[in-house]
């Protein structure tokens, strides 16, 4: 609550009079806040989809644009859970095709954690 006499707090409510306001800008991020944790099988399920039409369409269609053979999802006949996205052959070369969604955070906190992308990714 933001009281008349508080100056360091935020004013998410505020009580005036023996009432509480709430801003339209307030309700919007409750709503923000709410509709990622309402709406998160259906935002997980569409995820899942666009990574697999990416996996399929997309890396492949790379692949074959210079000359590879690429061959979807391989699983482990006696691990079935045990999955590669993909394997790109060129002659007697292969690739193993992992997608990830990684991305590069800018702020400090994340440096670690950058690090170890980029040491993964020179690894390669």
């Amino acid at each position: 609550m933001f009281y008349e006499n508080s100056t360091n707090n935020f004013p998410l409510f505020i009580l005036v009079n023996e009432r509480v306001y709430v801003s339209h800008r307030t309700t919007f991020l409750i709503y923000i806040l709410l509709h990622a944790i309402l709406y998160k099988d259906l935002f997980n399920r569409e995820t899942e989809k666009r990574s697999k039409q990416f996996e399929i369409n997309e890396v492949r269609v790379r692949f074959e644009e210079i000359g590879w053979k690429y061959h979807i999802n391989k699983t482990d006949k006696k691990q079935p859970s045990l999955e590669i996205d993909g394997l790109a052959t060129f002659e007697r070369n292969i690739i193993v095709i992992e997608c990830k969604g990684w991305q590069f955070y800018p702020y400090y906190e994340y440096q670690k954690r950058q690090s170890y992308l980029e040491r993964d990714r020179k690894r390669h």
